[in-house]
């Protein structure tokens, strides 16, 4: 086979999703924030890797990595830092997740605790974690349920959800990562129903977050916040030192991450080859170049008029805009002479289930006494009765 003259590489798809290492490197250490000790994750030969003799260019690599060449190969090293900001938390010695989210988290604590004990008493909440084992039927039960969810929630907000479009490879080699313990799904389940799932992967004693999405009937319980309290409880008791939300500049990810950090490029080439040479300097002057222009804003100018032209990827196009609705309150007991019980599964037009489940988390009522009516005079009308509570809601014609 012919050689490659260069290979470029990005680690965080590499190294976490494809459980690829890139050509030459050799070896894989933890760095710590606060510690200048190494703790080795991996090293030639523990996972297959392919040998180059000309030039690789890495990037996107993670401040708390550090990667090492081979050393039988006597590259020349070329590093620097990218625009790219990553977001983290690493979990230090005897580190405890209720005192972190509390210090970290201040005055939005309260609201976390107040949401998740909230969901816990008003429907029969089960948090699971498949990791290492997996049946099939149950992960093509969970991966369709996960699609569902990313279509219908990016769908209501009108965006595209870039990783959607890799979704056919992520669903045929996922299933294998879980069982290899290379990756994880983790759930939430609502009487037996999920209503928040995320796909996360694995890498030494690092959890990456991969893609996950949620339920939006229940947006008003915030459950990706109790997602993410719930996985971090989870490293936390299985001896995990970062929990990594990975590049993408997001409010949350600053309000729940420890560690903020700049990603790397890396650039190897044989120095003792004039050729190999020459195009090694020139593609590490070609990153330097480049993060220079995103340093001034073109790549965000270049990613929006390429947004404008490229088609959407797919969505649920039946939630693009969800029908607007009032609720009001109504006194018990209620007489419901002139009143039809109903399902909300029933009218596909109104997001009955949400007003529902609005009504749970506003008068803390478990959901399995919840009734459903339709006014037989009012259009577009219905009656949402509880055990103490009830309330009229109105959707906009």
């Amino acid at each position: 086979m012919k050689p490659v003259l260069m290979r470029t590489r990005n680690l965080i798809t590499d190294l976490y999703r494809q459980r690829r290492i890139p050509s030459g490197v050799g070896k894989i250490s933890l760095r710590g924030q606060n510690s200048r000790q190494l703790e080795p994750l991996w090293s030639s030969g523990s996972i297959d890797d392919e040998k180059t003799k000309g030039v690789f260019s890495i990037c996107l690599i993670p401040a708390y990595l550090d990667l090492q060449p081979h050393q039988d190969m006597g590259l020349s090293i070329r590093t620097g830092k990218q625009t790219n900001f990553g977001y983290a938390i690493e979990l230090g010695d005897k580190f405890n997740p209720e005192t972190y989210l509390r210090e970290q988290l201040r005055g939005n604590y309260r609201n976390l605790r107040k949401r998740i004990s909230r969901l816990e008493s008003c429907f029969d909440i089960r948090y699971e974690l498949f990791y290492g084992d997996i049946g099939q039927q149950e992960y093509d039960q969970l991966m369709e349920q996960l699609y569902k969810m990313i279509s219908i929630r990016f769908g209501e907000r009108r965006q595209r959800h870039d990783m959607i479009a890799d979704w056919e490879q992520i669903l045929s080699e996922s299933l294998e990562k879980i069982r290899k313990g290379h990756a994880s799904l983790f759930v939430i389940r609502a009487g037996g129903k999920p209503i928040d799932i995320s796909l996360n992967y694995h890498f030494g004693r690092i959890l990456y977050g991969g893609l996950s999405s949620y339920d939006t009937n229940f947006s008003k319980f915030g459950l990706g916040a109790i997602e993410k309290t719930k996985l971090l409880e989870w490293c936390a008791d299985n001896g995990y030192r970062f929990m990594d939300f990975g590049y993408g500049d997001l409010p949350y990810k600053k309000e729940w991450g420890n560690l903020v950090y700049r990603f790397k490029y890396l650039v190897g080439f044989d120095a003792g080859n004039p050729f190999v040479s020459l195009v090694g300097h020139a593609e590490y002057s070609r990153l330097r170049f480049r993060e220079f222009l995103k340093s001034l804003g073109v790549n965000r100018v270049l990613r929006n008029l390429k947004n404008r032209v490229r088609p959407g990827l797919p969505v649920d196009s039946s939630y693009s805009e969800m029908a607007a609705y009032s609720r009001e309150s109504v006194e018990v007991p209620v007489v419901l002479s002139g009143l039809r019980e109903i399902n909300p599964e029933d009218y596909p037009g109104f997001p009955l289930e949400r007003a529902v489940n609005d009504f749970v988390y506003t008068t803390t009522e478990h959901r399995s006494g919840i009734r459903l009516f339709e006014f037989s005079g009012e259009p577009n009308t219905f009656l949402t009765l509880g055990q103490r509570h009830a309330e009229k809601v109105r959707f906009d014609p």
